[in-house]
């Protein structure tokens, strides 16, 4: 009896392992626990088994990793978030870009009973939420420009960070008051980043003037957008020749 039942096992599974379609869910992160993420029933693989949808039972094929963030009813085929989902703790970017970069979670599904097993795909895309604020890595910077520096000198300053990706990353930089003296300006770097710094848009002279205090705020592309920012002390230095 029990060597029928393994070779009944294992026919069905030789044939039916696992289904050619894919089923494609998102959800946003942040949601509440017990949010509908989508249904499996809906998967080509299993159309042809409409009349005995009544029977079909489903279950996760393993329950750690990625299936922790979901639950799946047995019975329905509903798949729910089962814990917080956190986009920027799952797919981890670089803080210094704002490229849009997709996180997805793969997730096998079996259905039973054993004469109807198979094995569905399913690809549940968390979708970023504008959830954090941009940030610089200190809330005030001292920086130094030699005196005598020619107009259009540039003085790097540290970018923002943003965990969010695409329009909820970082998107401009601004000059909190205006400034003769300074200019702010940035552009992406080859490797994805972002480089920003002040130029110097005329003279410096000490004597009239030893030191500049500038705002610098970073903001998202949120709506309305999000901001952070930094206190920026430019000090000129003197160059002493010999």
């Amino acid at each position: 009896m029990l060597v029928g039942t393994l070779l009944m096992a294992a026919a069905a599974t030789s044939l039916l392992v696992s289904g050619s379609h894919v089923t494609e869910l998102s959800v946003a992160e942040e949601q509440p626990i017990r949010t509908l993420v989508g249904n499996v029933r809906e998967n080509p693989d299993i159309a042809d088994l409409a009349s005995s949808s009544g029977s079909l039972q489903f279950n996760f094929r393993f329950s750690s990793g990625p299936y922790e963030l979901f639950s799946i009813d047995n019975r329905s085929g509903d798949i729910r978030t089962s814990r917080r989902v956190d986009r920027e703790q799952l797919c981890p970017s670089d803080h210094s870009t704002s490229s849009s970069t997709s996180c997805s979670l793969e997730l096998d599904v079996t259905v039973l009973p054993l004469q109807f097993y198979r094995i569905l795909k399913v690809v549940v895309d968390v979708v970023d939420i504008n959830d954090n604020v941009p940030s610089f890595p200190e809330p005030q910077i001292s920086l130094e420009i030699k005196e005598s520096s020619p107009t259009g000198t540039r003085v790097p300053i540290p970018a923002a960070e943003d965990p969010d990706v695409g329009d909820f990353g970082i998107q401009r930089y601004e000059l909190a008051e205006s400034s003769d003296v300074f200019r702010l300006a940035a552009s992406d770097t080859s490797e994805g980043g972002r480089d920003v710094w002040l130029t110097l848009r005329r003279r410096l002279d000490r004597e009239q003037q030893r030191s500049y205090s500038l705002t610098v705020t970073a903001y998202d592309g949120g709506t309305p957008p999000k901001s952070g920012s930094v206190n920026i002390q430019v000090f000129l230095k003197i160059i002493v020749t010999s």
